[in-house]
Parts: structure tokens; C-alpha cells; sequence
């Protein structure tokens, strides 16, 4: 039956009681029993927490949780237990962080009482506990004790204001000078238009590089100088960034990238057209069209497609001379090999070091060093038992891998498939050049048509020897012909069919991965659609962009 839905009816003292319906209005778990009564003492169960009362002739005991209160609210709400018929302890409450129950404010909070959010400290304030929650204080105020020359500190020691040093500063690249009815005076000890003064320390360093090409500037807070490489124009419309190198002997800008240069379909590789900065693009059926009058260019028809193909050729730029190298520019011929060295062309980590009669840096003799699309293939000079770390860095003429500086580690996972296959890490790794053998160097740092040094440090800590600078291929060119045509893509092919011979090695044909684009040491339809693309003239699609 619902509450509510008596039928007979009693009424006294001034109250209606619905007499069937009562047992239902008092609900679940009222402790109603059967026992018979007359007046509420007859119903008295014993139990402290239960409401005892005669109705009607039959006894209620209705559990009643107020009864349980014991006014505290950190041991949390308590209850009577309908299953023990006793009262129950409630569940206390959960208080992050810094804060503790309190049952003063009935709630979480961080302090009770001022005494609870000191930090023992005189200079800062006395800190206050106000409605539960800690406020700081208000610093002590010295400025009292101040003159014309001499400033009221707060002394933590002493729990006091005194008076400081005559003009102290507390700059160790100062004077402090009181000036008669002026003030405090604190001239530099240093001499301010050369040198910089760490004002912790006292300590003076140079201002100055000696360096044409930098803006050197002092920072007075900290003592540091820094030195920027100015900007310049190296008359080159097909260069950004231009930075100013060899101090102020030379101008070198970053190339743009000549396959996003298309001028239409039929013409995917533009060539930048160093005068104007715009893509030109010659079609053609035979060579004669390709001439772009640059000297150190292989000028080439691609007659599969009808485009011109015009090749940076660097063994025509060769100088002769081991510590002034050139290579060749596609837009305006042989240049200083840009070596990111003190002296361009220089391919010795130290310019000083560059033995011009011996061929080396005073250190291990270079490697020799070949390239494909995606791969390195680096042979370690014989050096008997000399440990040798083989350390490979982008060219610093290109801002996309300049950021390139690693050692190289076999894969070994691979070992199985691939022996001298390898991979970049961070850490040196010394091994002998029996050990190293033949290594093919793989990996998302190597990418088609870049250029790379790589370099021989023998034993930890020695000079390193000089840079071999090589470029990847063109990407999807498989025999370095500088074009990608039908020949690559039968070339991919037979990788796949797993094919290899004498002029056809995997490192030539294994361009990606099946899920990344990392070569896997496997030619597989990845390859094969990749090389594709790559004669249709799509660009190279994974990123060639490696510095963050």
C-alpha cells in the first residue's frame, strides 16, 4: 500500500493518521515489529539508536542516525547500523594537498591558527591564518633607516631593520660611490665598450670575436656574451637566409630547394634561375637545349619525359689543393666548398691543423666514402689496431640536415640480413678498421640529393680527421645517371625479385619501408611504387627537414 492510503481514520489531538497506510509511511527498515503495546515503554528494545514507540497497539523502533551525532565533522557522519541496531563511526573526509581536516571550520583547510602558516622568517611578514587558508605577509619596511647614500636593509639574523653599506649595489663590476648631495654612485669597473663583467662573480671577459661576420653584445645581468651572425646578400636570388662567413670575406645563402621549382607538368625539375629567382625549365628531345652555360653541370636530355636535367658535377670543380677544395653550384658554378670551418674550402675541423704536402688534419686519415639515394657506404682507412668512431655531420650550407652531427653503429638488429648494414647514434663507438669493414650506413637522416661529411676520429678524444664531402642521389635515381627513367624503375624490379649482381646492389634500390620512410634492408613493392612516383616527378614525400 502507498503512503497515503488509509482507509480508516483516527483523529486526536488536533493531528489525521492514516491508520493502514502508517507501516508504509514510516518505510523500509522502520524496526516495526509485531510485539503488542499499550504505552512507548512496552516497545523499548534496549537499542540506544532506535526511536521506540507504541502505535496503534504494535511497537515501532525506527533507527534514527541523530542520535549517533557526536558533533565532530572530521570522523565523518555517523549512523545507526540497521544491521548491528547499534551506532556506527562514519567514513572521514579525504583532504588534498596541504590541507587537514578541521573541526572548528568543518572543512579541509591549510591552517587553524596564525602560528600554523609561519615560515620562520622575520623580512618577509608575519603570515596569518585567515578563515582556514594561510595569507602571506607584508615584507618589512627598512626604509626608515635610509639617507642620502645609505639604504635601510631587513637583516634576517637579527630579526631587525639596519642600515647597509654606503651605495651598496651588491655589483661586483661596480664602484660605490657616495656623491655629496647627488647620491650613490656606481661607475663600472671594466672597461664597458670591450669587455663584460659578470656582476656575481667580478669576473671580465672580451667582448669581442675578432669576427667581421658577428654582432657580439654583452649581457650585463649575466655576464655572457653572444655572437650573432649577421645577415648579408650574396647577390644570389635563389638563396635565403644569407649569413655572412670567413670573416666578412664571403656571403653563403641557403639554396632553395630545386625540386619544389616547377615551372609546368611537363617540367617537374625547375631550375632556379640565380638572376631572377624564378624556376626555368627547358623542355627538350636531345641534349643540345640543356646547356645552362655552367661549367661544372652534366647537361642532359631526359628524353623519356622531354625535360632537361642538369647535374652538379663536383669533380669538375676539383682545385688540386687538399686544404681549398670547391664544389659545384647548379646556379652559378664552382664555389669554396663551404666546410663550416674558420677558412672556406678548409676540410679539417681546425683550419691550423690542414697539411697541405701530407693531405690530412694532423689526425686519422679520411675514409672513402660513396653515396646512393639512401645510403652511405663508408670504408674506415687502415690503421691497424687504432680504435676509429666514424662521425658523420649535414652540410652546413643546408639548413634542413646542418643540424646532423652523429656517430655511427651497426644495426644490429639486421645482423642476420645485412652484417655491415648501420645506423646513426649519438655516442662515438671505437672500433678498429678490420672490425668496422665495409659499413652501409642507412637511416631517416640520409636523404636523396643532400650533401654529408664524414670524418675518422681515432681514439677517444683525438683530432678528427678531414671531411669527405658526398651527395646522395637524385631521389628514385638508382645508377646515379642524375634522371630517373624506365631503367630505374626495372632496376627497383629486379631488387624485388631479389636479383642482386655486381652493378646491382641492394643499398641502390632499397629507397623506403613498408610502414615508414626508413629504408628496412629489403627492396619490396614500396620500393618499386616509390621509385614510380619518383619518375613521374613527384617529390620526394618523407621529410627532408631534420633540425628541429
Amino acid at each position: 500500500m502507498k503512503r497515503g492510503q488509509g482507509i480508516v481514520m483516527y483523529w486526536g489531538k488536533g493531528k489525521a493518521w492514516v491508520v493502514s497506510g502508517v507501516l508504509a509511511w514510516l518505510g523500509t527498515g522502520s524496526g516495526v515489529h509485531a510485539q503488542q503495546c499499550m504505552t512507548d515503554p512496552q516497545c523499548n528494545d534496549g537499542i540506544f539508536c532506535t526511536l521506540d514507540r507504541c502505535l496503534f497497539g504494535q511497537c515501532s523502533n525506527v533507527h534514527n542516525d541523530g542520535q549517533c551525532n557526536d558533533g565532530l565533522f572530521c570522523n565523518g557522519e555517523e549512523f545507526c547500523d540497521a544491521v548491528a541496531d547499534a551506532c556506527a563511526s562514519g567514513m572521514p573526509p579525504t583532504c588534498g594537498g596541504n590541507l587537514f581536516c578541521s573541526d572548528i571550520f568543518d572543512r579541509c583547510v591549510q591552517c587553524e591558527s596564525n602560528a600554523q602558516c609561519s615560515d620562520g622568517l622575520f623580512c618577509n611578514g608575519t603570515e596569518i591564518c585567515n578563515s582556514g587558508l594561510c595569507q602571506n605577509g607584508s615584507p618589512v619596511d627598512c626604509s626608515f633607516l635610509d639617507t642620502e647614500c645609505i639604504e635601510g636593509v631587513c637583516n634576517e639574523t637579527v630579526d631587525q631593520c639596519q642600515q647597509g653599506p654606503p651605495c651598496f649595489d651588491n655589483n661586483l663590476c661596480t664602484e660605490d660611490n657616495c656623491v655629496p648631495g647627488v647620491g650613490c654612485a656606481h661607475p663600472p669597473t671594466y672597461d664597458v665598450p670591450t669587455e663584460c663583467c659578470n656582476p656575481a662573480t667580478g669576473g671580465v671577459v672580451l667582448v669581442t670575436d675578432n669576427n667581421a661576420c658577428t654582432t657580439d653584445i654583452c649581457n650585463p645581468q649575466t655576464g655572457q656574451v653572444s655572437h650573432t651572425v649577421n645577415s648579408c646578400n650574396d647577390n644570389n636570388a635563389c638563396t635565403i637566409n644569407d649569413l655572412c662567413i670567413n670573416n666578412g670575406a664571403g656571403c653563403v645563402g641557403t639554396h632553395v630547394n630545386t625540386l619544389a621549382c616547377s615551372a609546368d607538368a611537363n617540367c617537374p625539375r625547375g631550375i632556379c634561375n640565380s638572376a631572377t629567382g624564378m624556376c626555368k625549365c627547358t623542355p627538350c628531345s636531345t641534349n643540345g637545349p640543356c646547356n645552362d652555360n655552367i661549367a661544372c653541370t652534366s647537361d642532359t636530355c631526359n628524353t623519356t619525359v622531354g625535360y632537361c636535367v642538369n647535374a652538379p658535377n663536383d669533380a669538375s670543380c676539383a682545385t688540386g689543393l687538399f686544404c681549398s677544395q670547391q664544389r659545384c653550384n647548379r646556379d652559378v658554378g664552382c664555389q669554396i666548398a663551404g666546410f663550416c670551418t674558420p677558412t672556406a674550402g678548409n676540410p679539417c675541423p681546425t683550419a691550423a691543423n690542414c697539411n697541405e704536402a701530407t693531405d690530412n688534419c694532423g689526425g686519422c686519415l679520411p675514409p672513402t666514402v660513396s653515396a646512393t639515394s639512401r645510403y652511405l657506404n663508408i670504408i674506415p682507412p687502415a690503421a691497424g689496431a687504432v680504435q676509429m668512431a666514424i662521425r658523420v655531420e649535414g652540410d652546413c650550407q643546408d639548413s634542413d640536415v646542418s643540424c646532423v652531427a652523429r656517430y655511427v653503429d651497426f644495426d644490429n638488429p639486421l645482423n642476420g640480413t645485412d652484417p655491415t648494414t648501420a645506423r646513426l647514434v649519438v655516442a662515438p663507438v671505437y672500433k678498429t678498421a678490420a672490425q668496422w669493414g665495409t659499413v652501409n650506413l642507412r637511416g631517416v637522416e640520409i636523404v636523396p640529393d643532400t650533401s654529408y661529411r664524414v670524418r675518422m676520429e681515432c681514439n677517444p678524444g683525438a683530432v678528427r680527421s678531414a671531411g669527405v664531402l658526398v651527395r646522395t642521389w637524385l631521389f628514385g635515381d638508382t645508377n646515379n645517371t642524375a634522371n630517373v627513367n624506365f631503367t630505374d624503375i626495372n632496376r627497383v624490379v629486379q631488387g624485388f625479385q631479389n636479383l642482386f649482381s655486381g652493378s646491382l646492389l641492394r643499398r641502390q634500390v632499397d629507397l623506403t619501408g613498408v610502414a615508414n620512410c626508413e629504408p628496412n634492408v629489403a627492396v619490396n613493392f614500396a620500393d618499386v611504387s616509390m621509385d614510380v612516383d619518383a619518375f613521374r616527378g613527384t617529390a620526394f614525400p618523407c621529410s627532408t627537414d631534420l633540425c628541429p
